[in-house]
């Protein structure tokens, strides 16, 4: 990752990506964590969160893909419903960057 986002301007503050934990479990035992820390959270889908975040304490602290604590305000807006009363809704869709992930890896060894 450090080959495709080389300074932390050119990071993003968010890569959702199915297997985040693995991911960032891998960046704490390399050390390249403390790099990406400042900059960069790794979230996974929201499908992987319902199914695994009980079992998981990194994924549920850190790749949580709608944290209701105000740890990434950007991942989840306050709406109304038509009585005006206010709920919580993920941001963004998890699901649609899971499944356009998928469809860009069968490109992979054309686009390398």
């Amino acid at each position: 990752m450090e080959k495709i986002y080389p300074t932390e301007e050119s990071r993003p503050h968010y890569i959702c990506i199915d297997k985040a934990c693995r991911v960032l479990r891998t960046a704490i035992a390399n050390g390249s964590w403390n790099r990406w820390k400042k900059t960069t959270r790794f979230i996974v889908d929201s499908y992987h969160y319902i199914n695994h975040h009980t079992l998981d304490y990194l994924c549920c602290k850190w790749c949580n893909p709608g944290p209701l604590n105000g740890s990434a305000p950007n991942l989840v807006n306050v709406a109304y419903d038509k009585n005006n009363r206010p709920y919580f809704q993920h941001a963004f869709n998890t699901q649609a960057c899971e499944q356009l992930n998928s469809w860009l890896g069968g490109f992979e060894s054309i686009l390398k």
